[in-house]
């Protein structure tokens, strides 16, 4: 008697999308493109192995597997959750399955180099060499990263290594390299001290890509009085006018003025001060009380005060002199991007200042890494 397939037609059917679907992915996993990068980088030979399992794992994990995972599931195949560890040798062996259930005669794909158990084995003494081997029954490591106190803190050091840690890791965006010396040296002294080994991994800081800064506007102070629920004044608001040189009382609830003059100017009770605000609105504040370091004057419509708005001093319908309004803080400006707006990055970093609402001119900004652009393409 012959033998029979024992897969009949309609399961036949249903593996073959599963394979073809899987048979793609692994095309796509031994492409030239995907391994293009270590041509281009030095990998230590004993890493060239990990080196290709990773980025053909991280070429598979671009895909969405929820539902072939699924599918691969249902029939009792696995999903390639658990197959970092040599994912090119998982993709092909469920690939196998799957040819064998549609046609048990038909020749399986070829296994790779690196198996299953060959990528757990590398996976294991990568993490013993990096880690450290593990302790007792615990198969984690515990890493710490050592914070800048551990440069001048050896019990800090001892403390953590009682108490379980296998790694310190130093992050080498902070601190500097007399302060990760010292931490590295914390850490054997240590290890001598108790006994113990404890791994050392240094984090290195890559080149940090950051947008340009962005200019500040002139500081601005807007004061107002108080008004009830109708508009109306209830009262005044109080405006402490200082000279430059006088010293700011930290303590006052009123708002502060500082300004200059070309020349002293005796200011006292009674005598009003004028100016065109801002947005040129005319305004006046009558002086009520005055000292040798400035005067409080009363303000009964909102102004906007900024840097170089010069006021007047006027007594008895004469002009007395001029001071202006100096040392406000600058103004944080920000650059609103909506969807579909166009940004220039540039390799100016000088500060920019953000377009007006009403202007339409593209938005740009600089680049803190300006030889970047030139390795950017279109796409």
């Amino acid at each position: 008697m012959s033998k029979k397939a024992l897969t009949p037609p309609s399961a036949a059917l249903h593996f073959n999308p599963l394979r073809v679907q899987l048979e793609r992915l692994r095309n796509e996993m031994t492409s030239d493109a995907c391994l293009a990068s270590l041509k281009n980088i030095q990998v230590h030979e004993c890493y060239r192995q990990s080196a290709e399992n990773l980025l053909q794992y991280l070429c598979l994990r671009r895909h969405d597997l929820r539902e072939l995972q699924a599918q691969l599931a249902e029939i009792g195949l696995s999903s390639l959750g658990r197959a970092e560890a040599a994912i090119l040798a998982a993709v092909t062996s469920v690939m196998g399955v799957l040819q064998r259930l549609e046609e048990p005669n038909t020749q399986e794909p070829k296994a790779p180099e690196r198996g299953l158990h060959e990528g757990e084995r590398l996976l294991a003494a990568h993490a013993d060499a990096l880690f450290g081997k593990a302790r007792g029954t615990r198969s984690i490591r515990i890493m710490v990263t050592l914070p800048s106190e551990a440069a001048h803190n050896r019990d800090l050091i001892e403390t953590l290594i009682k108490e379980g840690m296998d790694c310190a890791r130093i992050n080498c965006a902070h601190d500097d390299p007399d302060s990760w010396r010292a931490m590295i040296e914390h850490v054997r002294a240590a290890e001598k001290a108790l006994g113990r080994e404890c791994k050392v991994a240094l984090d290195l800081a890559g080149p940090k890509l950051r947008t340009g800064p962005i200019a500040t506007a002139p500081g601005v102070k807007k004061v107002r009085p108080t008004r009830d629920c109708y508009g109306q004044v209830i009262s005044p608001a109080h405006v402490r006018i200082t000279w430059a040189t006088a010293a700011i009382n930290e303590s006052d609830t009123d708002p502060c003025l500082m300004v200059t003059s070309d020349k002293a100017l005796a200011v006292r009770a009674g005598d009003t001060l004028r100016l065109r605000d801002a947005r040129g609105s005319k305004r006046k504040m009558k002086v009520i009380a005055s000292d040798e370091e400035g005067c409080l004057a009363e303000l009964k419509k909102t102004a906007y005060f900024t840097d170089g708005r010069q006021i007047k001093q006027r007594r008895a319908g004469k002009t007395l002199g001029r001071m202006r309004v100096t040392g406000l803080p600058p103004r944080e400006q920000h650059l609103t991007l909506r969807v579909g707006d166009l940004l220039a990055l540039t390799a100016d970093d000088q500060p920019i200042d953000p377009p007006s609402n009403d202007n339409a001119e593209t938005a740009r900004i600089g680049c803190t890494l300006p030889h970047v652009l030139a390795a950017v393409a279109a796409g």
